[in-house]
C-alpha cells in the first residue's frame, strides 16, 4: 500500500489567524436605536446629528454603551419611551441603511439633510407602531438612494366624508432611488413626484395603502 501524502496546500491555520479574522469581520446587520444620553435609560429625547462619528446609537432600552452608526443597520427612533415632542435629526453625508423604524412614542420626527442609501437592499420605512393613534408625523426630507425599491408601512386611514384618523408619513426629499414603491398600509404624503424616486418607478398599493 502506498503511503499517503499530505496535500501541501492543506495546512493547519494558526489560532491567531482565526482570532484576527473574527476581529476584522463585520458584524451582521441589526437594529440600533437613537440614543443621545449613553447609558442613562431612554433616548435622551434630543435632536442630533446622524453621521459616521457620533455615538448616538444603542440598545432598545437605552441603557447600554452607545456606538457610532454601522452601515446597513436599521435605524429605530428611539431607545426607551421618552422620544416625544418635535424632534429633528440631521443626516450628515451619506449613510448606508437597511431600514427606518419609528416607535409608538414618537410624535413629530423629521430627518433632514444628507443622503440615506439603501444600496441593493429593498428599503423599508415602518411607522405602523403608531397603530390608530392620531396626530403623529414622520417626515423624511433626506435624499433616498438605492437600487431595489422602497416599502412603506405607515399609519392612518381616510373616510368618504373627509374624516378618518391616524398619523402620516411624509416624503419630502428629491429622491433618486430606482425600483417600485410599495405602500402596505396607512397614509403617505409627498412634496413632489421626485419623492418617489426615479420617474420609471411604480407605486404599488398593497394591503390598504
Amino acid at each position: 500500500m502506498k503511503s499517503s501524502r499530505k496535500n501541501p496546500f492543506l495546512r493547519a491555520i494558526p489560532l491567531q489567524a482565526y482570532t484576527a479574522f473574527l476581529l476584522v469581520s463585520p458584524l451582521s446587520a441589526g437594529t440600533v436605536y437613537w440614543d443621545t444620553n449613553s447609558t442613562t435609560a431612554g433616548s435622551g429625547n434630543a435632536d442630533g446629528t446622524w453621521d459616521a462619528a457620533s455615538t448616538n446609537w444603542g440598545d432598545a432600552a437605552g441603557t447600554g454603551t452607545t456606538a457610532i452608526w454601522t452601515a446597513a443597520d436599521t435605524a429605530a427612533f428611539a431607545a426607551g419611551t421618552d422620544f416625544t415632542g418635535t424632534r429633528v435629526v440631521t443626516v450628515s453625508g451619506t449613510q448606508s441603511i437597511a431600514g427606518i423604524l419609528v416607535d409608538s412614542e414618537v410624535v413629530n420626527l423629521t430627518l433632514t439633510g444628507g443622503t440615506l442609501d439603501f444600496g441593493a437592499l429593498q428599503g423599508s420605512i415602518n411607522t405602523s407602531a403608531w397603530g390608530t393613534t392620531s396626530g403623529k408625523t414622520f417626515t423624511l426630507n433626506s435624499v433616498i438612494t438605492g437600487t431595489n425599491g422602497l416599502t412603506i408601512a405607515s399609519n392612518g386611514d381616510l373616510s368618504a366624508t373627509g374624516g378618518g384618523n391616524g398619523s402620516i408619513t411624509r416624503l419630502g426629499g428629491t429622491n433618486t432611488f430606482t425600483g417600485d414603491v410599495t405602500i402596505t398600509s396607512g397614509l403617505v404624503a409627498f412634496g413632489s413626484n421626485a419623492a418617489f424616486g426615479n420617474s420609471a418607478n411604480k407605486i404599488v398599493l398593497n394591503g390598504g395603502g
